[in-house]
């Protein structure tokens, strides 16, 4: 993830990049190399702080400033294509994970961790609601829904169990269901799909 984000920045910084061509799925680098400290907090060895540092630092900020583009992207410019409607789930995916790697590098959940909770359930709100329609013909690529939503439940569930709070854990069981559901409907969806031969059509 690391080379990954190297190789992002240095073609971004040759210049002469298209602005239409900011997609949600630019994220990714970012959010990957924010995983790193996700899963990293719970490491033993002694340098593991300073990596989940370094992933941190490299993470957010890419983050960060490929959302500002992207999202100047959707405003400045013309619509997704309506195939790349589902990806928009991604924009969720920096505050959620977000969220949970800088509880992981401070060990523990300070007003700043909860700010960033509180902007991914709002982009999840605002996103979800161009995302879930009937007119968006169902494709391999609503799977980009998937991890997006599950590192909001993970957000969820913890700061529920941080604040000791009735209507959170209620907030994050409804969020898991809908996860569950979500899944099990692609799940069966691209099963048939794949069975009639479509899956690539």
């Amino acid at each position: 993830t690391f080379a990954l984000s190297f190789v992002v920045v240095s073609r971004l910084l040759k210049g002469r990049v298209d602005a239409s061509h900011a997609l949600p799925a630019w994220l990714i680098p970012g959010v990957a190399t924010l995983d790193i400290a996700v899963t990293g907090g719970h490491m033993p060895m002694g340098w593991a702080p300073e990596l989940n540092l370094f992933a941190g630092a490299v993470g957010a900020v890419l983050a960060l400033v490929l959302f500002a583009m992207i999202v100047s992207r959707l405003v400045h410019h013309d619509p997704l294509a309506a195939a790349m409607t589902p990806s928009l789930m991604i924009l969720v995916a920096p505050f959620a994970v977000g969220f949970l790697a800088y509880s992981n590098i401070v060990g523990g959940i300070d007003r700043f961790g909860a700010l960033l909770f509180y902007f991914a359930l709002f982009m999840f709100a605002v996103v979800a609601t161009k995302v879930f329609r009937r007119s968006v013909r169902f494709s391999p690529a609503w799977w980009t829904i998937g991890f997006p939503m599950a590192a909001l439940v993970n957000a969820a569930l913890k700061y529920a169990e941080f604040r000791a709070n009735g209507p959170l854990w209620v907030l994050a069981a409804a969020l898991l269901g809908a996860l569950s559901l979500a899944l099990a409907i692609l799940t069966v969806r691209t099963a048939r799909i794949a069975l009639n031969g479509k899956l690539f059509t």
